[in-house]
Parts: structure tokens; C-alpha cells; sequence
């Protein structure tokens, strides 16, 4: 019975799982592999790997593992980190682990695991180690800014109302007006931090998404910006923040406003897809604006940086917003966008209420 069993369900069982798995024969050629292997190494169809072979020679035809990954005397095939080069040019660091299978099919079972590298992962300590610096000067900061700019705002507006001389009621309003503004900037340097709080609650980040959207959408179209939004609001609902997460969509789609209003009228596209797959949220958002230098794409989630001229921008959104996501236990990239721009990917999991 479990012979039986195994024959009739391994192969839904592989094409289902979350890993990546290739079959290969002894001499490291491919006999099948599963959905994520297409996935890994970007072909449209797993039958486009089968017979190529698994070496660590130069082959147009090969799928090229570097460094060698058979024992040199022996010949065994050596589980580690490995470099792959497809037939069709795709690279990708994988973490390689070999099972030989018995007869009468005798070959491998070969489990490819997508592996970052030692320095991307420094990058991502370095980053959190300087979001945590941040968070306690700018709460120290702001919440000693907060008490006198409140008590400065509160009796502003009480002189305002008693006030009856036309040129000081103006003057006073002035102070007001500007008190406030000061108030709001300390608000945001708040929402910075992690002692800002946010309750966590069920919801569906579609229609968290689709608010942010609907709140900036009239100003982008008079703006002449053509949006295209696909978003499936038929998804899981998780434990998020949810006034974190409007904050992170504004912020981000706050900078792609800006980004477009710097190109002709003729170019300006903002696409926002949001989509369900593998028990995990995708989101994106492209913008077909000035873009990024790409000296300088690896510093956009410092805190306080802006590509923007001085004095238009703190150089806090995105940073906030990669602090929002990986609080979420999320993951949020950048890359170029195709014909000149920005997209911005992020992906999260579904949280369980804790």
C-alpha cells in the first residue's frame, strides 16, 4: 500500500512543495523537476531544463555549477553553496543538497534552495542596527520637541480667539499656522518610531491598499498620471497595523507622485499590482518617473536620505516604510523600472493574531 500510495501522489506532492526539486540521472542530467525549479531559474516551463545537465565545465547547453561540486578523487556530489548559470543566462546563488535515489531509477533527488549571500545579509543587520539608532534619537528628540511646541500651539490659538487688532489677530495666525506645521513634522518623526505604537488588527491589505489609492487617485489624474491598478481583494485577511500600513503605501506612493511630476506629460505611469500566491502577499508599484542613479540605490532606506533637492523632503519615506515591513515580517526591494523609473516590490506573509 505505501509503494502504491508514493507512485500515485509523489509527483503532486513535488510539484506542490515549497522547494525547489530536480531529478537527475547519475550522470547529473535532468529527468523532471517541479514548479519552483521553472520558478528559480526563470523559464517558462520545467520542460525546458529537462536533459540539460548539472557541471561545473564550461556548456552553452548546461545548467553551469560553480565551484565544482564533485569531490575531486571520489566523484561525490558535495551539498554547499553553489552559483548557478542556466542554459539561458540566469544566475543565482542556491544552496545545493544531494540525495542519491536507490534502484531501479538510480540518479538524484536535488533540493535547490535560493541562498543570500554573506553581504547581503550584513546589509540587512547593518540597516536594522542603523533604523534602531535612528528610532531612539528621533523619539528622544521629537518627544522633547512635542511639550513646548503643544503648550506654544494651545496658547497661540487662545490669543488668536481674544485677539480683536486686525494686523496682530494676522500675526498670531501666523505663529499658529507655523506652530502647527511644527507639530505635524514632530508627528511624523513619531510615526518613525517604534514607541509611536499601532494596534494590531485583522484586515485585508487590498482594501488597505485600494483606500491609499482612492485618497491620492483624483490629484495623480489632474496631475495627467495614468494609473493602472490591479488589485485581488479576495485574499486572507492578517494581523497588520493598519494605520502603518496606510502610512506605508502613502509614503511610497507619495514619492512616485513626485518622481512623475519631474517628466514629460506624455510619460507619466503609475501601475500598482497587488496579488496572492504561495500563502504570501505581493505587491507592486511602478512608477515611470526620473528614477534612481544607481550609485546611490543602495542607500534609498536610509534614514534622512533624498534624491530630491534640499529642503524638499526629510528622506524619511522609505525608510519608514522598510522599517512598516519588516515589522510586518515582510520584505520590501527596489529595482529599475523598464523604459526609465522606479518599482518598488514588497511581499509579506499572512500573520496569525498572536
Amino acid at each position: 500500500m505505501g509503494t502504491q500510495w508514493a507512485t500515485t501522489y509523489a509527483a503532486q506532492i513535488a510539484e506542490h512543495m515549497t522547494q525547489a526539486l530536480m531529478v537527475t540521472d547519475p550522470e547529473f542530467r535532468v529527468l523532471h523537476g517541479n514548479k519552483r525549479v521553472a520558478e528559480l531559474l526563470q523559464v517558462s516551463d520545467v520542460a525546458e531544463l529537462v536533459g540539460t545537465r548539472l557541471t561545473s565545465q564550461a556548456d552553452s547547453g548546461a545548467i553551469i555549477v560553480s565551484p565544482g561540486f564533485q569531490h575531486e578523487v571520489s566523484g561525490e556530489a558535495l551539498d554547499g553553496h553553489y552559483h548557478l548559470t542556466s542554459p539561458f543566462g540566469k544566475e543565482v546563488e542556491v544552496q545545493l543538497t544531494f540525495v542519491a535515489t536507490e534502484a531501479p531509477q538510480e540518479g538524484f533527488l536535488v533540493w535547490l534552495n535560493a541562498a543570500r549571500s554573506m553581504e547581503a545579509i550584513d546589509n540587512e543587520v547593518f540597516q536594522s542596527e542603523k533604523l534602531a539608532a535612528m528610532d531612539n534619537i528621533v523619539a528622544g528628540v521629537a518627544h522633547e520637541l512635542n511639550n513646548p511646541m503643544t503648550a506654544i500651539l494651545g496658547y497661540s490659538e487662545l490669543l488668536l480667539q481674544s485677539e480683536q487688532n486686525p494686523r496682530r489677530k494676522q500675526r498670531i495666525a501666523l505663529i499658529t499656522e507655523e506652530a502647527d506645521r511644527c507639530a505635524k513634522i514632530i508627528a511624523n518623526m513619531l510615526s518613525f518610531t517604534r514607541s509611536f505604537g499601532n494596534k494590531v488588527e485583522m484586515a485585508n491589505l487590498g482594501l488597505l491598499l485600494d483606500e491609499v489609492i482612492s485618497l491620492r487617485a483624483y490629484q495623480m489624474r489632474v496631475d495627467g498620471i495614468e494609473l493602472d491598478v490591479q488589485v485581488d481583494r479576495n485574499i486572507p485577511m492578517s494581523a497588520v497595523q493598519p494605520s502603518a500600513m496606510r502610512r506605508l503605501f502613502l509614503n511610497i506612493v507619495h514619492n512616485a507622485h513626485q518622481a512623475l511630476q519631474s517628466v514629460g506629460d506624455s510619460n507619466r505611469h503609475f501601475d500598482v499590482a497587488l496579488t496572492y500566491s504561495d500563502e504570501r502577499i505581493h505587491i507592486r508599484m511602478s512608477d515611470s518617473g526620473c528614477g534612481i542613479p544607481e550609485d546611490v540605490r543602495y542607500k534609498i532606506f536610509d534614514p534622512f536620505f533624498s534624491t530630491r533637492p534640499l529642503g524638499e523632503g526629510m528622506g524619511l519615506g522609505l525608510s519608514v516604510a522598510y522599517g512598516i515591513v519588516h515589522e510586518h515580517k515582510g520584505k520590501i526591494w527596489m529595482e529599475p523600472r523598464d523604459g526609465g523609473g522606479t518599482t518598488i516590490l514588497m511581499e509579506f506573509p499572512i500573520n496569525q493574531p498572536t
